[in-house]
């Protein structure tokens, strides 16, 4: 496919235009016909910027609101062929279809006075991030974060459009530096599919074979020519987070062929093993590793959720990552590779017919596939079966004993769950919210086994609830730290407890003047005996003789004619 390794076709410019070009070579430059051209009455070509497989791009202004501006030219010889003509157009319709601020905007489209097409795009300044990453990298967590949060966004916004750019690389995303802050476009859509079928496209797009990606973030399925979608563009884009936090690429190989085969059967290290110095959080570890299963419907599904993902992060939540048996390479695996090559003059389809060309080079194909194997495949691989071989078949290796990534079918219906939560106690409830048990059991949860995914729903007092999914297809133990909620308690107001003589103060003030005139009365609650008593006596005994013997002399009664207000 690609006659050279995908870092290598793009160079970095100081200058920082939108597409940074190769070295500028003057004689070309000062023979170059279209410096000077006027397009569309709009747009005068000030001076080459760079040169890719289909075309050049090149810096104009537009002669009535003087704006700088990208334009990117089909050659010459390639705009003659109406394939390559349509998909050139294609990739200016699916830029344009997408409206995101983080994919590089189309302005206008159209023909040269020299026969060939156009399209004007903004004009970037800043770098690729392909050159930040060869001089900056391993990023830290928090940038690489950022940095890759807007490229999900960008995805997402051409995935909701149908549109798969299937060859997202660092080259292929633009970091600008606006308000101390770095901004992120997503170009080149260039072999962009859509979902929806155009059969009047033709297979191939450029001569460096270019319609299945470049390499070193190809996909499983894209290096078996497999049936495309847009979960390719999640597996490139994990291997770009893989690689901005340790600085590297998770497969590496001396030949095109032995790197397709790591993609295709080798599982990805750990980000923290090769980069233990960059304190990579556990949870974005995981994050690249389910981004990076080989099984598209393991991976994220949408790159919504892998955004969702990136925020769970400084949380401490990480997703499942399912551990899936490796598959083991064969003849109709290298078979797969040759069905779809490109067109003649390519010197990747010159290969595939020397290998083609007889059973010598089918067992060339197959020790280069022996080779590139490692530790984690579950089996060594078969040895190939050919009859009339002139060369005889590699020595198969001995039969290892199973590693235990591939499980066997279980022996049991059940699974057990143990999820760590620290020292917070919480109840676990299921989809339907019921109550399943608690993360301080120490037998853990028991779950039916499965490949159906469940949620699982965390609560405890003083705390945010978390959701929680996985696959209970083995025994497995998660971390899954509890937030507290800090909810500060309103001070009550203090109330003095009622005491007798507080309670009975109403009555005691209301008693008071008739206890005080005469103790020894009945109660004075009874007002109809005062009255009568007023009444048939108005004029009440002054004889001292006429209290009691006992009872020391009273006051005389006060008149109650007129009581007081």
């Amino acid at each position: 496919m690609t006659e050279a390794p995908a870092k290598t076709e793009v160079k970095f410019d100081a200058d920082a235009p939108t597409f940074p070009p190769s070295p500028i070579d003057t004689s070309t430059a000062a023979s170059d016909s279209r410096i000077g051209m006027l397009l569309k009455e709009s747009y005068r070509i000030e001076r080459r910027l760079g040169a890719g497989g289909m075309g050049a791009v090149y810096l104009a202004e537009h002669e009535a609101i003087k704006k700088k501006v990208a334009v990117k030219i089909l050659e010459a010889e390639v705009s003659q062929r109406p394939d390559l003509k349509e998909r050139f157009l294609r990739e200016a319709r699916a830029a344009a279809a997408i409206p995101d601020d983080h994919v590089i905007a189309i302005h206008d489209f159209g023909d040269t006075p020299d026969g060939s097409v156009f399209f004007v795009m903004e004009y970037l300044q800043g770098v690729d991030l392909s050159n930040v990453l060869a001089r900056e990298a391993p990023l830290s967590w928090p940038r690489a974060r950022d940095l890759m949060l807007q490229i999900c966004r960008a995805l997402q916004a051409a995935h909701e459009r149908g549109i798969v750019h299937r060859d997202m690389k660092p080259a292929n995303v633009f970091r600008l530096d606006r308000s101390d802050r770095e901004i992120i476009k997503v170009l080149d859509f260039g072999i962009a599919k859509t979902l929806n079928p155009d059969d009047n496209v033709g297979g191939a797009l450029t001569r460096t074979g270019m319609l299945f990606g470049t390499p070193e973030y190809m996909s499983p399925e894209q290096a078996q020519g497999e049936r495309l979608d847009h979960r390719v563009d999640i597996y490139a884009t994990g291997v770009i987070l893989f690689e901005m936090l340790t600085g590297q690429l998770p497969f590496r190989a001396d030949s095109f062929m032995a790197l397709l085969n790591r993609h295709m059967f080798e599982a990805p290290p750990r980000p923290a093993e090769v980069a233990p110095q960059a304190n990579i959080p556990p949870a974005a570890e995981a994050v690249i590793l389910k981004a990076l299963q080989k099984n598209p419907d393991l991976r994220f599904q949408t790159m919504a959720e892998m955004y969702d993902a990136l925020l769970a992060v400084d949380a401490g939540v990480a997703p499942v990552v399912v551990a899936e048996p490796l598959r083991t390479p064969s003849s109709n695996t290298a078979m797969a590779y040759r069905t779809r090559e490109a067109e003649p003059g390519n010197s990747r389809l010159r290969l595939w017919t020397i290998l083609g060309g007889g059973l010598a080079g089918v067992a060339i194909t197959l020790l280069v596939i022996l080779s590139s194997g490692t530790d984690s495949d579950p089996t060594p691989p078969p040895a190939p079966v050919v009859a009339t071989a002139p060369t005889p078949a590699p020595t198969p290796a001995p039969t290892p004993a199973p590693e235990p990534r591939p499980l066997p079918p279980p022996p049991s219906s059940v699974v057990t769950v143990r999820i760590d939560t620290g020292k917070v106690a919480a109840h676990i409830y299921d989809e339907d919210n019921a109550f399943l048990g608690t993360t301080a059991s120490p037998e853990g949860l028991t779950l039916a086994r499965g490949e159906t995914e469940r949620q699982l729903v965390l609560r405890a007092s003083g705390h945010e609830e978390l959701r929680l999914k996985l696959i209970p297809n083995r025994d497995k133990t998660m971390t899954a730290p509890l937030r507290r909620v800090y909810r500060p308690e309103p001070k009550p107001e203090p109330k003095p407890e009622p005491t007798s003589d507080t309670a009975s103060e109403p009555a005691d003030t209301a008693a008071e003047p008739d206890t005080r005139t005469d103790p020894a009365k009945p109660d004075p609650k009874a007002p109809s005996d005062t009255k009568s008593d007023t009444k048939s006596d108005p004029k009440p005994d002054a004889p001292a003789d006429a209290a009691p013997s006992d009872s020391k002399p009273e006051p005389k009664p006060k008149p109650t004619k007129k009581p007081a207000p």
